[in-house]
C-alpha cells in the first residue's frame, strides 16, 4: 500500500467516526514539512559559515552568515534549508556582500513541528531585525512568496529577488484535499481551522494582490518548465508588482533553477552594491 493510499484510508477513517476531528489531523499534516536528509556539498558549504541564532517566538532559528558588506538574506522553500544556498551565497560574497542564510520554522536545524507561508514570512521579518539593516532578499519557491507577503507588512529591502514563486499558494490546499481524496465537508473544516490558527486569510495570500502597493525593486525568475509551480506564477506576480522585472528561463525546473550559472549572474547584477 502507497504512502498516499494509507493517509487516504486513515483520513475516511477519521471522517466516519468525526469530520472535525479528521479536519484536525488533516491540518496538521498540512503544515508539517517534510524532513530531507542534507547532502554532502550542502553540509560542507554550511560549515563554512558563521553560526547564529536567530530569535523567533519563544524559541530560536538556526542560521549562518558569510562575508561583509550590506546584507543579504536568502529565504528557501518548503521542505528545503540553508544548505541549498551554497551556489549563490559564495557568488554573493565574492560580490562583496554579507549573506545570511536560515533554517525556517520547523526546517533543517530549526525546531517546530509545522509551518506555513505566513509564519515563513514572520521569520524572515524576525531574521531581518535579529541580523541588523537588510539590503536584499532573495527567496525560493514558499521563500520568494515569503518576501512578498513581509514587504507588503513593512519589511524594508532596496531589492528583492524571488525565484519560482507560487503566486497563490492557498491553492496548494485545494491540491491536498485532492491528494487526500478529502470530503468537502473536512476540507471546509480544514481550511476554517487553519486560517484562524494562522490568523490570515487565503485571500491575503494572493501574492499578486499583495505585492500591488509595493515599490521595491524586484526581480521575478521563474522556469517555464517548472512542474512544482506554473510558469504563468511568475507572470501573475510580476505583473502585480510594479515596475519589477520577469526573467525566463527553460529546462531548469523547480529545484535547479537557483544553481544555475546565467541566474546565479542575473541575481548579482540586479542587486548590485
Amino acid at each position: 500500500m502507497s504512502a498516499q493510499t494509507t493517509l487516504q484510508t486513515l483520513l475516511a477513517t477519521l471522517t466516519r467516526i468525526s469530520p472535525a476531528l479528521a479536519a484536525q489531523a488533516a491540518g496538521t499534516l498540512f503544515r508539517r514539512p517534510p524532513r530531507q536528509r542534507t547532502r554532502d556539498d550542502e553540509e560542507r558549504f554550511i560549515r563554512t559559515g558563521r553560526s547564529l541564532k536567530l530569535p523567533y517566538g519563544d524559541t530560536a532559528l538556526c542560521g549562518w552568515e558569510w562575508g561583509a558588506g550590506p546584507t543579504v538574506v536568502l529565504a528557501h522553500g518548503w521542505g528545503s534549508r540553508a544548505g541549498r544556498w551554497a551556489t549563490l551565497a559564495p557568488a554573493l560574497v565574492e560580490s562583496g556582500h554579507r549573506v545570511v542564510a536560515y533554517d525556517a520554522p520547523a526546517h533543517g536545524r530549526s525546531p517546530g513541528l509545522g509551518a506555513s507561508l505566513p509564519e515563513f514570512a514572520r521569520a524572515l521579518s524576525g531574521v531581518t531585525k535579529a541580523t541588523g539593516p537588510v539590503f536584499a532578499a532573495v527567496g525560493h519557491s514558499l521563500g520568494g512568496a515569503a518576501i512578498a507577503l513581509a514587504a507588503s507588512w513593512g519589511l524594508e529591502l532596496e531589492r528583492a529577488v524571488l525565484i519560482a514563486a507560487p503566486a497563490d499558494p492557498a491553492s496548494y490546499e485545494a491540491r491536498f484535499a485532492e491528494y487526500l481524496q478529502m470530503p468537502p465537508t473536512v476540507r471546509e473544516l480544514m481550511s476554517q481551522d487553519l486560517q484562524r490558527q494562522l490568523g490570515i486569510t487565503w485571500a491575503e495570500l494572493d501574492i499578486p494582490k499583495v505585492v500591488r502597493g509595493l515599490s521595491i525593486p524586484a526581480l521575478i525568475i521563474h522556469d517555464v518548465d517548472d512542474a512544482d509551480v506554473a510558469a504563468n506564477s511568475g507572470e501573475a506576480i510580476a505583473g502585480g508588482w510594479p515596475g519589477a522585472e520577469l526573467m525566463c528561463t527553460s529546462g531548469l525546473g523547480h529545484r535547479s533553477i537557483i544553481r544555475d550559472p546565467e541566474v546565479v549572474s542575473a541575481v548579482i547584477q540586479f542587486i548590485g552594491n
